[in-house]
C-alpha cells in the first residue's frame, strides 16, 4: 500500500466477529433485565461500535450492579470469538504489508485479541494492541502518528477518528454494523473495499 503505519480496527476488519458479539450482549443483558429493555440495549451498544464495551455498559445502565453483572457475562461469553472467521484477505495483506508499522486499535478486551491473533497465526504481524478501556482517542494520543499513515476500519466511529487526527481511511464494509455507510457522505478521499480480497 506504502503506508509505514497501518492502524487496524478488528472486530468486522480482521476477523467476522461482530454477529457473535451482537448475540452475546443480548444473551448477557437477558440474564439480568427484560427481553425488550435488552433488545433496545443490543441496538444501542452495536451503533456505537468502537466504544469500549465498559463505556457503552456503563452508560446504559446506571444501576452498577447490573451493569457489572452484564459486563462479566458478556466476557465469559466472548470466549467463542477464537471461531469467528478471518475477513477474506487479511492473512495476504498482512503479509504484503510486513514492513510497516501495524497497530490493532479497537474498543474490544486486549486479552480477547491476542488470543486470537495467537490461534491464527497473525501476531507476528502486530507490531501493538490498543483496547479498551481506554478509548481510540486516547489510545492513538499514546502513539507517534506517522504522516504516512492509513486507518481501515468498519464504524462511523472509526472514520471519525482518522478524521480527528488527520490520517487516511479505509472503509471496511462487508461485515460492518453501520447500517447507513452506502449513504453516508464520506469525504472523496475514503476509498471502500468489501473485504482484503477487494483491496489486495
Amino acid at each position: 500500500m506504502g503506508y509505514r503505519q497501518i492502524l487496524l480496527d478488528f472486530d468486522g476488519v480482521v476477523c467476522d466477529s461482530n454477529g457473535l458479539k451482537e448475540m452475546n450482549i443480548l444473551k448477557a443483558a437477558e440474564k439480568v433485565v427484560s427481553r425488550d429493555v435488552a433488545l433496545q440495549f443490543q441496538q444501542y451498544f452495536t451503533s456505537n461500535n468502537g466504544i469500549p464495551r465498559e463505556i457503552k455498559i456503563n452508560h446504559f445502565f446506571k444501576d452498577a450492579q447490573i451493569a457489572e453483572s452484564i459486563l462479566q457475562d458478556y466476557e465469559a461469553l466472548n470466549k467463542n470469538l477464537v471461531n469467528a472467521s478471518l475477513v477474506p484477505g487479511i492473512e495476504t495483506f498482512l503479509e504484503s504489508n510486513k514492513a510497516a508499522e501495524i497497530t490493532i486499535i479497537s474498543g474490544g478486551v486486549e486479552s480477547e485479541i491476542k488470543h486470537y491473533l495467537q490461534q491464527h497465526n497473525l501476531d507476528k504481524y502486530i507490531a501493538r494492541v490498543l483496547c479498551g478501556p481506554k478509548t481510540k482517542e486516547e489510545n492513538l494520543q499514546t502513539i507517534a502518528i506517522n504522516e504516512s499513515c492509513v486507518f481501515i476500519g468498519d464504524s462511523l466511529h472509526d472514520f471519525e477518528v482518522a478524521e480527528k487526527f488527520s490520517v487516511d481511511f479505509i472503509f471496511i464494509y462487508g461485515y460492518t454494523q453501520f447500517t447507513g455507510w452506502s449513504t453516508f457522505n464520506f469525504p472523496a478521499g475514503v476509498l471502500k473495499y468489501k473485504d482484503f480480497d477487494h483491496l489486495n
